[in-house]
């Protein structure tokens, strides 16, 4: 059965975003994330690990929390279109870094980049 491991190591701080009080309700949501962006057909759960280091009088303990996310195994078709998705991502970067090194930087680093993607999907042929 395939797995993928994730680990997060929680912040120290109590009030910033990574703390373990920040992250910890959202242990599910992150898994479910990870598993979407990866095209493993074998891939049937993503477990992720939270993982705290608490100091008291002297000593270092080590607090883990455990998700286990099932995940539906994708199609065919969802790992071809996600293969292609990442490879247009992938190719629009590289296009990206080229026309910047170009034009010698002369954009606006505020400006947002954009891009576009069209995908053609067949609808699928129902049985008579």
């Amino acid at each position: 059965m395939g797995r993928h491991y994730v680990l997060i190591f929680y912040g120290q701080d109590v009030e910033s975003q990574h703390s373990k009080q920040a992250i910890q309700p959202n242990l599910a949501k992150i898994a479910q994330d990870v598993a979407s962006r990866l095209p493993i057909a074998e891939l049937h759960h993503v477990i992720v690990l939270g993982i705290d280091f608490i100091d008291e009088s002297n000593d270092t303990f080590i607090d883990i929390d455990l998700w286990i996310q099932p995940v539906d195994p994708m199609t065919q078709r969802e790992r071809q279109l996600t293969k292609q998705l990442q490879r247009l991502n992938q190719q629009h970067k590289q296009q990206t870094v080229n026309n910047l090194s170009a034009s010698n930087l002369s954009a606006s680093k505020n400006e947002p980049m954009r891009m576009q993607l069209n995908l053609n999907i067949p609808a699928r042929k129902t049985k008579s």
